[in-house]
């Protein structure tokens, strides 16, 4: 993509007359003015004899337009060589099959040996060469001697620009020598007895445990600021690494390459495109069982319908017929579309489900929509805001595992959070403690909306991190069994499982919800919201 511009702007150079020296001086120099010529075209004239007081040469005449001139080729030739490589190690990759590769490894080692050890040459000639005309170009002054700067640096063009980027791709093609060096060094390090993981048995737990190194390291190097603590490297992300095991498929031998790629993405598309006609057509039949039922709906609402009965159900154009001739039959249909939610119509897999969309002209959806936007400044505020006021004001700046209020002063509106934005809101307990099981929340009081809120920190730390990676799905029947409901049947992403169950017994411990909704609180009537998290 830089080469073919590179030539082009080196050619039209050329035609312009912009590559001619004279005596040596090039034309971005300022003694090139003092000889004052124009240069005639003649033809049949060589350029270095119509004035015989002057030596006139084309770029191409000294070393710095040789070199130019040899390069264009050389990367030319470089170029179709390349090309010819890929079309040989594609050709290569399409034989066999995943399962039958027949022997097309063979082939490909060689091809890549080809490109490592001798096409590679090339690019760093051309990488060495460049960097080193165009560091002696700079240390003759632009080949401006001593007397004057250049009027336009050369360095300074769009050609030179193209030049420079054709360069970054030749070394960065030269990128896998280090990588050899790097995967050479590993293997030695390898040997080394005090070093190797050999004794830690299976891919996923050596996954694991690398996987636990790099976030240690995170924690270092943020100084515990990212915390990663209670992160022991001992089995938290054995899960983790088990299931990114079995999803890279990494315990069998199966030959996969990018032909096989390629007619694997290629048919799937085709089983895509054909989900989506079908389901084209199950959500259009789907919707037009909706518009009947809506219908029948609307006019079964009505009290008043004179024609209600004459028309059957479905009947599209007698829908328009009814709507045009009674105005208050349409009235009555209008204020029954504002008080139903619209639905939208979802594919998932085998089936269509109907998903409620919440209307501002619903009385019920508006209030939940003004709660939504109330509350997300407590999911918001249990981040920084909130731990921050109650460590320097609540707790005069020491660093408790938890702010505990007496249970017989949560009556009272104390512990306000105005200073945070929460005017009408008072602070009734907030644990502190960040682990790989604990985490942050609060209870609170509001007294805007006659509120109790439970909110709970989202992912901040290294041991949120570890806890997300716990995404098993757990069953929740015994859960049910323990808190009163029918779990069978029902699954739970088990690190937040893990941690609601947490919140669940440190609630139970500090008795902070039941005395807010004991007998004799005045908010036993509040309802109670939990938001937070994800």
């Amino acid at each position: 993509s830089c080469l073919f511009p590179f030539m082009v702007i080196l050619y039209t150079t050329r035609m312009k007359g912009e590559d001619i020296y004279i005596n040596g001086i090039p034309p971005w120099c300022p003694q090139f003015k003092d000889f004052n010529v124009t240069f005639p075209l003649l033809d049949g004239v060589p350029i270095n004899e119509f004035n015989s007081g002057l030596v006139v040469e084309d770029v191409y005449s000294n070393d710095f337009g040789a070199f130019f001139a040899s390069f264009i080729a050389w990367a030319v030739f470089y170029f179709g060589a390349d090309v010819a490589w890929i079309c040989m190690t594609w050709s290569v990759a399409s034989i066999g099959t995943p399962t039958e590769p027949m022997k097309r490894d063979k082939y490909l080692r060689i091809l890549i040996k080809v490109k490592m050890f001798v096409s590679n040459a090339l690019p760093s000639l051309l990488l060495i060469n460049g960097v080193v005309v165009v560091h002696s170009l700079r240390l003759n002054n632009y080949g401006c001697g001593d007397v004057d700067q250049p009027i336009q640096y050369p360095d300074k063009e769009i050609w030179f620009g193209f030049f420079s980027v054709l360069l970054v791709t030749y070394a960065l093609e030269l990128f896998v020598w280090p990588a050899i060096v790097m995967n050479f060094v590993i293997k030695v390090f390898r040997k080394i007895r005090f070093l190797d993981r050999s004794r830690v048995e299976g891919k996923a737990a050596r996954f694991e445990y690398k996987f636990g190194i790099m976030l240690k390291v995170i924690q270092y190097l943020t100084c515990n600021k990212a915390g990663g603590a209670e992160l022991k490297n001992t089995g938290e992300l054995n899960e983790f690494a088990t299931n990114v095991m079995r999803l890279m498929n990494n315990d069998t031998k199966l030959d996969v390459v990018l032909s096989d790629m390629y007619v694997g993405m290629y048919m799937l598309s085709r089983v895509q495109a054909e989900k989506r006609v079908e389901a084209i057509k199950k959500i259009t039949m789907k919707d037009k069982n909706l518009r009947d039922r809506l219908y029948k709906e609307s006019i079964d609402n009505t009290s008043s319908s004179p024609i209600k009965s004459n028309f059957p159900d479905g009947d599209e154009e007698n829908h328009k017929k009814l709507s045009m001739n009674d105005t208050s039959n349409e009235i009555e249909s209008n204020k029954f579309r504002t008080s139903r939610r619209n639905t939208l119509l979802i594919l998932n897999q085998n089936h269509i489900s109907e998903h409620e969309l919440l209307l501002e002209s619903n009385s019920s959806d508006a209030s939940l929509m003004q709660d939504a936007a109330h509350f997300v400044k407590y999911a918001s505020y249990i981040y920084l805001k909130l731990r921050n006021t109650v460590v320097e004001t609540f707790l005069s700046g020491s660093e408790g595992s938890c702010f505990t209020r007496p249970l017989d002063t949560l009556f009272r509106r104390e512990f306000n959070l105005a200073d945070i934005g929460l005017e009408k809101t008072s602070l009734c307990y907030m644990n502190l403690v960040n682990g790989i099981i604990a985490t942050p929340y609060a209870i609170m009081v509001d007294d805007e909306v006659n509120k109790v809120v439970i909110v709970v920190r989202g992912t901040r730390s290294i041991e949120d991190l570890v806890m997300d990676l716990q995404f098993i799905p757990f069953s929740l029947e015994k859960v049910g069994n323990v808190c009163g409901f029918e779990g069978k049947g029902h699954w739970c992403h088990q690190g937040f499982l893990t941690r609601s169950k947490w919140i669940y017994n440190d609630i139970q411990k500090n008795q902070t919800l039941k005395t807010l909704y004991s007998d004799r609180s005045p908010f036993k009537d509040f309802p109670l919201v939990l938001c937070g998290h994800s």
